[in-house]
């Protein structure tokens, strides 16, 4: 809210409608703020979002990317590559100097 209080325009995007209340509520009156509803695990939705920023205040010059949730391990297309890229930066920061 501190980007409000300093006269920023805020885009605030959830995927569900009704949890965007409590910022508008915080932003109050003071801040310019307008709302989207976006799922951003869908690239068209995203796209769409960016737009209607754009479209709204003209430009977008911060982007604070605050998305939440986690789950165990990676997705199945993503284990083998997240591993062999774990176990390459391990072999590589081992073998490395200190500082190098």
């Amino acid at each position: 809210m501190i980007f409000a209080r300093e006269g920023a325009k805020i885009f605030a995007v959830d995927k569900n409608p009704d949890s965007m209340v409590e910022t508008v509520e915080r932003v109050g009156n003071n801040g310019e703020i307008a709302t989207h509803v976006c799922d951003v695990l869908d690239n068209a939705q995203v796209r769409d979002m960016a737009e209607a920023c754009r479209k709204a205040f003209g430009r977008i010059d911060i982007l604070v990317n605050n998305v939440g949730g986690s789950a165990a391990g990676a997705p199945p297309r993503y284990r083998k590559k997240a591993s062999t890229t774990r176990s390459t930066t391990i072999s590589k920061a081992s073998s490395s100097p200190a500082g190098t």
